[in-house]
């Protein structure tokens, strides 16, 4: 399953909650989410797009 994530939630501090909640609420395994970002949206925050990925996503 493929989520676009808006630069709005990118920026959220709580996203990697809530995506992992989002998770276990519907049983579905981390490794069958991707969650798609524009490359200039990740690139705009090098450093959080890094703490973000080493969040547990």
């Amino acid at each position: 399953m493929a989520v676009n994530i808006s630069f709005r939630q990118f920026q959220h501090d709580s996203l990697v909650q809530t995506v992992a909640e989002a998770l276990y609420c519907t049983k579905i395994e981390p490794g069958c989410l991707e969650l798609e970002v524009t490359e200039g949206m990740v690139m705009n925050n090098v450093e959080q797009a890094i703490a973000k990925k080493n969040g547990g996503i």
